[in-house]
């Protein structure tokens, strides 16, 4: 069919040729921009440039389909619950297919093996969601979000986010904060902030994406490190000033797509004092207040105690979640992928693609359990 393959070469081109112009139109913004974006890209605390690309606009996510690997549709994603202050998503609010319409799932962002404009990928039964805890419609008070975060971690055997002995704080719904008013460390009205920039398998917030009058025309984006809640009035408070902010404010349509570019992230970062952790390394005196009464508590005494032991579903999602980030073609390209743990000891069998992806998959496994702890059963496909 030499027609056909021509004409699909021509596609291919076609489409080649549109993505090169886009690169190229970005490029040359790029460089227009700003020199500093040719700066070293290495930015501590800043994604690495796979999940940059990998980031969702929160806008895009509400109503996507979340599925497990048999394909089963298990529901659809309604909000996130999110910490301002560490930059975590800490949990993703599900509706469940056929479920009541006075309650969400609570599922932990990290439960999820992968993301995309087409669906989320959850790694657990239509009955494992279905008794996972519930928020019910409405219920936004501390002490409730606290709980049902805390007990779904617990539920999808997720290791906690947060630092503290206690349950977790600063929890927010995502769709609380699209919207919401914001202004500078000295009070000036710098905008709205219109959406939220997450990489939901890695429960990472990258962005809050802000337009100083509505339009496209005056977006920027920002690290979460320098937002928070205005204490005194409805809104967000930016720690950076007016100036700085007004002068970042891009100029055109494609700031979503630039945004993703290592380069370009790394001049925001920077921008706005991104200090090693991913926090913001200019003085907020809020922020400093809390870390001074967290540092200067006496540490509680603790008995040592053994390190915690996981349970044989636990190991399978966390070997699933390491195989997913390290290559997310690998489940699928490795054919019936099968975990089974039994008291610790882990069997993998499947079908590989070749000896080097066996051998990754076996380490991956290996990460998890400890060397020795793994049969690596897989048959390399010949």
């Amino acid at each position: 069919m030499p027609g056909a393959f021509l004409g699909d070469n021509r596609k291919g081109n076609m489409r080649v040729y549109k993505r090169s112009v886009v690169i190229a139109l970005g490029a040359i913004v790029t460089l227009a921009f700003a020199p500093a974006l040719l700066a070293d890209q290495d930015v501590p605390g800043l994604p690495p440039a796979e999940r940059l690309a990998a980031m969702q606009r929160f806008s895009q996510m509400v109503g996507l389909p979340v599925r497990n690997r048999q394909d089963h549709k298990l529901g659809k994603v309604e909000d996130l619950l999110l910490n301002l202050v560490s930059g975590h998503v800490l949990c993703a609010l599900i509706k469940p297919a056929g479920g009541a319409d006075d309650f969400l799932v609570a599922v932990p962002a990290e439960s999820f093996l992968t993301a995309d404009q087409n669906q989320a990928l959850l790694e657990a039964g239509k009955d494992h969601l279905q008794t996972a805890p519930h928020l019910p419609n409405g219920v936004d008070d501390d002490a409730a979000l606290a709980k049902v975060v805390s007990d779904a971690y617990d539920h999808f055997h997720q290791q906690p986010t947060w630092t503290s002995a206690s349950a977790p704080s600063g929890i927010i719904r995502a769709s609380k904060l699209t919207g919401l008013p914001a202004r500078s460390r000295a009070r000036e009205d710098v905008g709205n902030l219109l959406d939220l920039m997450v990489d939901l398998p890695t429960a990472r917030l990258v962005f809050g994406v802000l337009s100083l009058d509505g339009s496209e025309q005056t977006r920027y984006a920002v690290p979460p490190a320098i937002l928070a809640m205005d204490p005194e009035k409805p809104g967000l408070l930016l720690n950076a000033d007016k100036a700085k902010i007004t002068t970042f404010a891009h100029k055109g349509k494609l700031l979503f797509q630039e945004i993703t570019d290592p380069a370009r992230a790394a001049a925001i970062y920077r921008l706005y004092q991104q200090g090693n952790d991913g926090t913001a390394t200019s003085t907020d005196p809020t922020r400093e207040n809390v870390r001074e009464k967290i540092e200067s508590a006496p540490a509680p005494a603790i008995a040592p105690e053994a390190p915690p032991v996981m349970s044989d579903e636990a190991i399978k999602q966390h070997i699933l979640t390491a195989i997913i980030r390290n290559d997310s073609d690998s489940v699928y390209s490795c054919k019936q992928l099968k975990i089974l743990s039994v008291n610790g000891h882990v069997t993998l069998t499947g079908r590989a693609k070749n000896q080097k992806q066996k051998d990754a998959l076996g380490a991956l496994a290996e990460g998890v359990v400890g060397t020795g702890k793994v049969d690596n059963q897989i048959d390399v496909h010949k």
